[in-house]
């Protein structure tokens, strides 16, 4: 069985013929209230597979270089997508200036910043650009992934921080 759209189906079965006497129900009459017949309500469960893409704009910097991560989320389908949210982890050594999500990027004290998408259309891809400013010689490696989505996802679990999944990717930057 294929569903082809989201909503509520009603499975039934009934009883169409029998050799031996019924004396409560007739065969194959689709009278509901009778014990030969039952209904069934299905709704099917959403899925749709997001996978993440995060993109430093280099990979060496000094200090005081201004620098942008860029981070891609598109949904694979079958399903659009809603509720969906991403953890983009951004250590010490970076000082925010920007981003371009209209207000949806809120940054946190401790680098587990958070980008709200919300609803994401079958074959959508959402974008954002961060613009950050390095202000420490380190050897970084930030985060992004897929932190909440009310479907399933068929290949990975959103928030679970396990590398290696769809729904997380992660760069490295070398500052000297």
């Amino acid at each position: 069985v294929v569903v082809l759209k989201e909503g509520e189906y009603d499975n039934r079965a009934q009883v169409s013929a029998q050799d031996q006497p019924d004396f409560d129900s007739a065969p194959n009459n689709s009278v509901e209230a009778e014990d030969d017949q039952v209904t069934v309500a299905i709704v099917p469960i959403s899925v749709s597979d997001l996978e993440i893409d995060k993109v430093m704009s280099v990979t060496e910097a000094t200090v005081g270089d201004v620098v942008f991560f860029a981070i891609d989320v598109t949904n694979k389908g079958p399903s659009d997508a809603s509720g969906v949210s991403v953890l983009d982890f951004v250590p010490e050594g970076f000082s925010y200036l920007s981003d371009d999500s209209d207000g949806d990027y809120v940054l946190s004290p401790f680098g587990d910043n958070t980008w709200t998408i919300g609803d994401i259309a079958v074959g959508e891809t959402r974008s954002i650009s961060i613009e950050m400013i390095v202000t420490e010689i380190e050897d970084y490696l930030t985060t992004a992934q897929v932190h909440t989505s009310v479907n399933i996802d068929p290949d990975s679990t959103p928030g679970n921080d396990v590398a290696g999944e769809d729904d997380q990717d992660s760069e490295e930057m070398f500052v000297y």
